[in-house]
């Protein structure tokens, strides 16, 4: 493996990317650059499709991880090393991540960014560039509890393996690290000036905060993100549980990682069967201003064993 030299990033980026992934790309009047934050596994896509209901006209989509199956490795890695395969194409991903913000801001395209929020510099350095081109911001956070986005990248992965033989794969430690990070990046986020407006939501699409308080916001972030799982949460969770262990002896027996990360699962749920005999419920959603997206579907692709 050879790590691409800049000169075929940027060729990659003009012959493949932009023309794949990026056709009939339209400016706006006024372009919008959203940033869309929460941990690995905590439903992203659904974000996603929260903030094309609230831009009208073309909305250019930005997510490094989709970037990565343009690395010249990529397919050589998914067969025969996927779980190192997120190191290797991080740096190309990268990359091509900026490029396609730097092509969205020099053409007046609205954007959405997505990204953990891990670093809040990085989110408010973009922010604050977007600002001084004249582009709105806006900034949309899903409120999941860590015991969710647990199941959520455990799940992506094994669903993947089961359905097509090959996943990519979500380093554990990217989440833990991005869990621990977004108590302290968050209000940094929220409370930088740098944001039109603050929305936050529920993985089911439940609006919980929308308008420009960046207290408010914080706190309708922090309930739902502290909160212990429901009753019917708890019972969907140990069923997917359950699930994944089989799945993981099947398909990846020896990934310390994975069976680390059930070890935490299987915490969360007792520590949330332990609460109390009425666990938390989740937060009631205030009245969205804007129309919510269409709510989780028990199909959901991402979930496995029906879930």
């Amino acid at each position: 493996m050879t790590e691409p030299s800049d000169a075929e990033l940027e060729r990659i980026w003009l012959s493949d990317i932009l023309p794949g992934m990026y056709p009939g790309v339209e400016p706006s009047p006024e372009p919008v650059t959203y940033f869309l934050g929460a941990q690995p596994g905590a439903g992203k896509t659904r974000g996603q499709m929260f903030i094309q209901r609230l831009c009208p006209g073309y909305l250019m989509p930005v997510v490094g991880d989709d970037f990565r199956q343009y690395h010249p490795d990529y397919d050589w890695l998914m067969e025969t090393d996927p779980l190192s395969m997120p190191d290797v194409t991080a740096r190309a991903a990268g990359a091509w991540t900026g490029m396609a913000v730097e092509y969205a801001d020099g053409n007046r395209i609205s954007c959405v960014i997505e990204g953990t929020w891990r670093n809040a510099a990085t989110v408010l350095d973009e922010a604050r560039r977007a600002r001084s081109l004249g582009r709105g911001t806006r900034a949309v956070l899903l409120a999941v509890p860590p015991a969710l986005s647990r199941l959520g990248i455990l799940s992506r992965f094994y669903e993947d393996m089961r359905t097509e033989g090959s996943a990519r794969w979500t380093p554990p430690m990217a989440h833990e690290t991005t869990v621990g990070n977004l108590p302290r990046t968050v209000p940094q986020v929220a409370g930088s000036g740098l944001m039109d407006r603050l929305t936050v939501l529920e993985r089911s699409g439940n609006v919980l905060y929308d308008g420009d308080n960046p207290a408010r916001f914080v706190a309708a972030w922090q309930q739902g993100f502290d909160r212990t799982l429901s009753a019917d949460e708890i019972g969907f969770a140990a069923t997917t549980w359950e699930c994944l262990v089989g799945l993981c002896e099947e398909f990846t027996p020896n990934n310390l990682e994975a069976h680390h990360v059930l070890e935490l699962i299987r915490a969360d749920i007792d520590r949330s069967a332990g609460a109390g005999e009425q666990p938390d419920q989740p937060m009631e959603p205030e009245e969205p201003t804007i129309p919510p997206p269409m709510p989780c579907q028990p199909s959901d692709p991402t979930w496995v064993c029906g879930i």
